[in-house]
């Protein structure tokens, strides 16, 4: 009625899922552009810097706001299996965004005490 399409996995599909989960290492995660320009943040003026450390970590906070919200509004279902899984998921995105916040906002107070340091 909402136009919604169901899929189901075929036979070949859950054992080619099953030879990926158990068979194939996962790949390392690529370069980390944020954490890149980060390394050449000594190239721009420290308020440039800062304020990008600073709003780097304020969309961190958005995403995880946004998590939280979706997390509030999906209707897991009882009795495990994929919605269980399905919550695994969502809580290492929460964990791993609020890391990563935290560390921003940490790497801030750091570049500006440094600044601070060198004009005195």
């Amino acid at each position: 009625a909402r136009r919604r399409k169901e899929y189901a996995i075929t036979e070949a599909g859950r054992a080619e899922l099953r030879r990926w989960l158990v068979a194939v290492p996962p790949k390392p995660n690529p370069r980390d552009e944020s954490l890149l320009r980060v390394f050449f943040l000594n190239e721009v003026e420290p308020d440039e810097a800062m304020g990008y450390l600073g709003g780097v970590a304020d969309a961190l906070a958005e995403r995880i706001k946004e998590l939280e919200h979706l997390e509030s509004i999906v209707p897991w279902e009882a009795g495990g299996g994929l919605a269980d899984n399905g919550r695994l998921t969502m809580e290492y995105g929460k964990r791993f965004l609020a890391m990563r916040r935290d560390w921003f906002i940490w790497a801030r107070e750091q570049f500006q005490a440094r600044v601070q340091e060198t004009s005195d």
